[in-house]
């Protein structure tokens, strides 16, 4: 296929700038989304979400590598990669053959989870305040907010910047919210993003915006992050500028992971805000799964715990429910759920099997029960393995031996 080829090209050579998980790479060569779906799997025997997640994830090791002191959250805006952080993990473990060990060492969790708690603060703010909107797209929320001449800039000196960009995940397996500052744009540069790199800045700004409108509320915001002022006393390094309200900070070499305060009156005065944007996303999640599956998620929860539990009665009575299970779409569902009982956006936005296209088509024409045979079965053989067994077993010529032993009905 000619356009397939044609695309895949476009694709190696502009790889950063596609954006995931909502592409429009159907654009590129003037077919419809579905059409370009159908013809990629049968041109490439794989997904073209998938495709595109492995040379990301491979773009991204080569930025790291040219690029040592980029963070890993750098790379995630640099890459167009709008995925929540647990979901990076599974892909990175997916590709990790092709990733050297520092890559995944310099991943700093710590990092993430502190700079997610200040964005949290942040966006609580803004939309407390309405200085912006949210917007909604696939399973994730967007805010847009203009800091143009405002006390909002990041950096108080020099007030250069345009836009601050924060992006919201929820993360459907225990319904915790994940907020990402994706950057901030400056004045006259709208192709880059600048992101602070270090935990003290966020502590600065934080407390730059404070000082600023205490005088007009009746809440502060210092006070939203547990042991505030036992942060900022290991990271002091000269003094309080109360006259600009500039908080100056050494970085600490490990920072332990920060815990929003939850008797702050401001958290709880913006509780229902962040709940609202909780139970938006899980909705959205909850009508693509049975608009692509047929599958609810409650039901999809229950049998995440079951396969958990290793409870194979539980695995087996869900799947008997399931009216859609002959569906070759929900079987690569079900085989992935039974392989990493743990539900995030990958579900939805590509699935990479560890079953090649010619099994999934023999288990499509299997009876039902000997489908839900094999399924649980597949779960048994997971859990017999070592860790060291696992890493090299072929799922693939296990399953097709286990088939040719049962081509009968059971």
């Amino acid at each position: 296929m000619e356009h397939i080829k044609k695309l895949i090209n476009w694709i190696d050579s502009h790889i950063l700038e596609i954006s995931l998980p909502e592409h429009e790479l159907h654009k590129v060569i003037n077919i419809s989304k579905s059409k370009l779906e159908k013809d990629f799997e049968r041109c490439m025997n794989e997904k073209i979400l998938g495709y595109i997640i492995a040379k990301k994830i491979k773009a991204m090791i080569d930025l790291k590598q040219k690029n040592p002191n980029m963070t890993n959250v750098d790379l995630m805006v640099k890459a167009n990669y709008n995925y929540s952080e647990r979901t990076l993990r599974n892909h990175l473990k997916q590709h990790k053959t092709q990733i050297n060990d520092s890559f995944m060492d310099d991943f700093d969790s710590n990092f993430f989870h502190n700079v997610s708690v200040f964005s949290e603060i942040l966006v609580r703010f803004i939309l407390f305040n309405k200085i912006s909107k949210l917007k909604f797209e696939g399973n994730s929320a967007l805010i847009t907010l203009n800091v143009k001449d405002t006390i909002l800039q990041f950096d108080g000196l020099f007030p250069i910047e345009d836009k601050h960009f924060y992006r919201i995940f929820l993360n459907i397996d225990n319904l915790s919210l994940s907020f990402i500052h994706l950057g901030i744009q400056r004045r006259g540069d709208k192709k880059h993003l600048y992101r602070p790199e270090k935990i003290s800045q966020y502590f600065s700004y934080l407390y730059n915006i404070n000082e600023k409108i205490k005088k007009h509320i009746n809440y502060s915001l210092l006070k939203t992050i547990k042991n505030w002022d036992e942060y900022i006393k290991s990271m002091m390094s000269v003094s309080f500028i109360t006259s600009s309200y500039v908080l100056e900070l050494n970085d600490m070499k490990s920072m332990p992971p920060l815990e929003i305060n939850k008797k702050s009156k401001f958290i709880q005065a913006t509780d229902s805000l962040v709940n609202d944007i909780k139970q938006n996303l899980l909705n959205r999640y909850k009508r693509r799964f049975v608009k692509l599956f047929g599958v609810s998620y409650e039901t999809l929860v229950q049998y995440r715990h079951f396969t958990e539990k290793n409870d194979y009665d539980g695995m087996k009575n869900i799947l008997l429910n399931i009216n859609t299970l002959k569906n070759c779409n929900v079987i690569e569902l079900f085989l992935e759920l039974t392989r990493c009982p743990y539900l995030d956006d990958s579900l939805i936005n590509g699935i990479n099997s560890e079953f090649g296209e010619d099994v999934i088509s023999i288990l499509y024409k299997c009876s039902k029960n000997m489908l839900i045979y094999y399924i649980i079965e597949y779960r048994k053989q997971i859990e017999s393995l070592s860790e060291e067994e696992y890493e090299d077993f072929d799922f693939n010529e296990w399953l097709s031996q286990l088939i040719k032993e049962f081509s009968g009905e059971k």
